[in-house]
């Protein structure tokens, strides 16, 4: 499907209840090392309770990205982030106006252009056109 849809990028998500254990560690490097030698980017959007710097690190071991939120983990390290956003308060939330200026702010700095913003919370329509609008996009 890949080759097919000429993909350039995948992204793999891990499960909720999937603890950041010595094994389970392990194991992600070694599938990220093995699916990066067919994609030329390789994002991994660990569960919520993994430590934002830790699963950074972990896939940068294997030429990946780890997804980090913005807001709550920081900015990624590397030239190229993958900021997910589900919400302050989880998926069912929605983002206030502060939080939006800072998401513009950080989109806006010029250090931020090779990166890629998901809304995943109830509202991720309506939070991304309030995004669009605070960074003054047509």
């Amino acid at each position: 499907m890949a080759k097919e849809l000429d993909a350039q990028t995948a992204v793999f998500s891990a499960p909720p209840d999937f603890t950041a254990s010595r094994g389970n560690k392990t194991a992600v490097k070694d599938f990220l090392a093995s699916v990066k030698k067919k994609f030329k980017r390789i994002v991994w959007e660990p569960p919520a309770a993994w430590d934002a710097d830790d699963a950074s690190a972990l896939a940068a071991e294997s030429g990946a990205v780890a997804a980090r939120d913005p807001l709550s983990g920081g900015l990624a390290k590397g030239a190229f982030g993958y900021y997910r956003m589900p919400g302050p308060a989880g998926h069912k939330s929605r983002y206030e106006d502060p939080a939006i200026e800072r998401l513009a702010a950080i989109a806006s700095d010029p250090k931020n252009e090779h990166a890629i913003y998901v809304f995943t919370n109830v509202d991720m329509f309506a939070d991304a056109k309030r995004l669009k609008k605070a960074m003054k996009l047509p």
